[in-house]
């Protein structure tokens, strides 16, 4: 769980894990899709990465017989990411994110949902449950059974990505202007492509 208020750096060395919160935070702006979704982009490089190496844990190739058991990926796994954002006038919260699950023996994830949690402010023992070794994530459907007996009608999933990205938008809009998904998409992607403007179109 990380807190960020304000203007924020986010500094440290190579391979701290500076590209993995950005593309954590990409990953559900827009709502795992591959076609926006651009992994290590603020290192202005073209990363191999995927949602599935990020929720096994994929640090080294695993089919190399070389890599320690420390850095081994899981078989499987179930990953949540989560945003919450907070009005600046009202303080009302509202928690967006992904949840999603990997084999190790499949090639893609499986983005199981994309929810919506408008006055939720969700904290990580939301998404968890305590087990003597340790939280482990809490299965999706009662999760989502969960998240909705607590909100009720505010609570949505969306099986379609680009529903998601609109009903988004329309939530992180201001009330005087609508944002427009694939402007806001393709805007967001620029931003954080640490790459030089070399003309006045690509600037505005």
């Amino acid at each position: 769980s990380i807190d960020i208020v304000g203007h924020t750096a986010v500094i440290g060395p190579n391979a701290s894990g500076k590209s993995s919160l950005l593309d954590a935070v990409q990953a559900v702006l827009v709502g795992g899709d591959k076609r926006w979704w651009n992994p290590n982009a603020s290192a202005g490089e073209k990363s191999t990465r995927s949602l599935r190496d990020y929720c096994l844990g994929v640090v080294r190739d695993p089919s190399n017989p070389d890599v320690s058991r420390e850095l081994r990926p899981r078989d499987q796994a179930l990953t949540y990411l989560a945003l919450v954002f907070r009005d600046e006038a009202t303080q009302e919260p509202i928690s967006v994110g992904l949840a999603l699950h990997a084999r190790l023996d499949e090639a893609q994830e499986v983005i199981d949902g994309r929810f919506v949690a408008p006055g939720l402010d969700l904290v990580l023992s939301d998404l968890v449950d305590r087990t003597p070794e340790g939280p482990v994530p809490k299965p999706w459907r009662r999760l989502r059974e969960d998240l909705r007996q607590r909100l009720g009608e505010p609570f949505r999933v969306f099986p379609q990505v680009g529903e998601y990205q609109r009903h988004l938008c329309a939530l992180l809009s201001d009330g005087r202007r609508h944002l427009d998904p694939p402007r806001f998409l393709r805007a967001f992607r620029n931003a954080i492509t640490f790459a030089p403007i070399r003309n006045v179109s690509d600037f505005v």
